[in-house]
């Protein structure tokens, strides 16, 4: 029977760094981060497949879905203007390239507030 020590000491050094308050601060946002986007992706979005085969075709769907899902966000916290002042399509050699331009008040946040909100809706 063999002992790894030195794996031995790679678990101990990562279990203080979980056990850590910085890993705790961590580990307390890693369910409210991405897992609930997938979540409201799959159950509340009705996203379930891509609509695309190649794997350049999959990346610009799902980029396209998490510009609007982020522009959704912002639209709900009232961060965004209900005009969208300009809208640009411009189709390239490789692929279609889209850019939002969306009018953003920056002096009108109120970054406590948001902080607040994610603090609310957190479970």
């Amino acid at each position: 029977m063999e002992v790894n020590h030195n794996l031995n000491r790679h678990k101990q050094k990562v279990r203080e760094l979980l056990t850590s308050e910085e890993g705790f601060y961590h580990r307390s946002q890693r369910p409210i981060e991405p897992e609930s986007v997938f979540g409201q992706t799959k159950s509340n979005k009705h996203y379930n497949r891509f609509r695309h085969f190649n794997k350049d075709k999959v990346l610009m769907d799902f980029a396209i879905f998490a510009i609007a899902f982020n522009l959704g966000k912002l639209h709900l916290k009232g961060l965004v203007n209900k005009e969208i002042l300009y809208f640009f399509e411009k189709y390239g050699q490789k692929g279609d390239v889209i850019l939002f331009f969306v009018k953003i008040d920056i002096n009108s946040i109120n970054f406590s507030s948001i902080n607040n909100y994610n603090q609310k809706i957190a479970a």
